[in-house]
């Protein structure tokens, strides 16, 4: 595999510093590759009618992020595609035995091309995280709302929604000691004590089998054919509360995230109140080219003294577990080996300055 040329990257700690200046992202790729769903949420715009993405189409794709340095990929799909006829008959003709084979062949045209592959796809059932766990960073599974109200309303069309069945398959990949990124939404008609029990109940998970490499809250932003289509996002005040609360909530080790939602001027407050990472921003495949709101944003924190920088899709922590599979190791390997030689430094009293005030490490690739 190859290597960035003079590429620096910054490992996340993955222990949450009020006091860093340095403001967390992911530069990463998104490619929808089934939008057909089980579910349909009354907010989401994400669901559509298409066929299966053709595998082998991906590597354009995976080699166009790499020419950019983008090293991270994430899959996402409608939930249970596989639930529906024609995808199933699509997916035989193509030659896979499972909904399963078809993720490991998208996954590993992915890494074969250099980049880290996570899954966003809604439940998966502990067989099939058996089946992908050697060739996935990650999963991404959020539990949106613990609301039970909306499972009469904006999930009423939703299975796969359903709170137990969301914690059931966080506990699945704690159990295979696979790291999960989750999170709820914030404006879609819940109740803020809803909000406190997803956090409380992910906490749990978390100190179980800790395996929970941070918590998305994510502001509702109206989607255009939607029910919700109409619906106010919700204030910056409500999403303050929320971060307070998470903040309060969560142990050190469990990252809060709030991903870039359309207002500079608000993240940069977020920010002030703690927030010290955005999450996954995804290049313009079509244009080749960064997302402009980086360099607009990272110009609007640095007036407050804040700086964004650029991390890997992976806690330091994970990376000293080694909670990925040998396949992975080609790629990840580098960074585990880089952290124990700092590692060794630290202990030999060869590294100066405070090492408690220091949240991220730079790490040649």
């Amino acid at each position: 595999m190859e290597k960035e040329s003079a590429k620096k990257f910054v490992l996340l700690s993955g222990q949450h510093n009020p006091e860093a200046k340095e403001v967390a992202y992911i530069r990463s790729h998104m490619l929808s590759v089934i939008t057909l769903c089980y579910n349909n949420c009354a907010y989401c715009a994400f669901h559509g009618e298409s066929k299966p993405t053709v595998p082998y189409v991906t590597i354009k794709k995976h080699k166009e992020a790499r020419q950019r340095n983008v090293r991270d990929v994430i899959f996402v799909s409608g939930e249970r595609p596989n639930k529906f006829n024609d995808i199933r008959a699509i997916l035989d003709l193509w030659g896979f035995e499972s909904y399963a084979d078809y993720l490991y062949t998208l996954c590993e045209l992915g890494f074969l091309e250099g980049v880290l592959p996570t899954l966003e796809v809604g439940f998966l059932s502990p067989y099939e995280m058996k089946r992908i766990r050697d060739i996935v960073l990650s999963l991404k599974i959020m539990i949106d709302s613990a609301d039970p109200k909306l499972a009469q309303t904006h999930h009423k069309h939703s299975p796969g929604k359903r709170f137990e069945l969301r914690l059931k398959t966080l506990e699945f990949a704690g159990k295979l000691r696979i790291p999960v990124s989750t999170g709820i939404m914030v404006g879609i008609d819940e109740r803020r004590e809803s909000r406190v029990d997803a956090m409380k109940a992910v906490l749990a998970l978390h100190r179980q089998y800790d395996h929970i490499q941070e918590f998305i809250i994510q502001p509702f932003v109206p989607g255009k054919g939607t029910t919700l289509e109409k619906k106010a996002p919700p204030s910056l005040q409500d999403i303050q509360w929320t971060l307070r609360k998470a903040l309060e909530i969560f142990p050190a080790d469990v990252p809060i995230v709030i991903p870039y939602f359309g207002s500079d001027q608000k993240l940069a407050q977020l920010v002030k109140d703690g927030l010290r990472d955005i999450g996954r921003v995804c290049d313009d495949l079509n244009t080749g080219l960064a997302s402009p709101k980086i360099t607009e944003l990272d110009k609007t924190l640095k007036k407050g003294a804040y700086q964004l920088v650029e991390v890997l899709p992976i806690r330091q922590k994970y990376l000293r577990k080694g909670w990925y599979s040998g396949k992975l190791s080609q790629l990840l390997d580098t960074f585990r080996i880089r952290l124990k030689k700092d590692d060794t430094e630290r202990s030999e009293g060869r590294r100066r300055g405070p090492r408690a005030k220091r949240e991220l490490e730079p790490v040649l690739a």
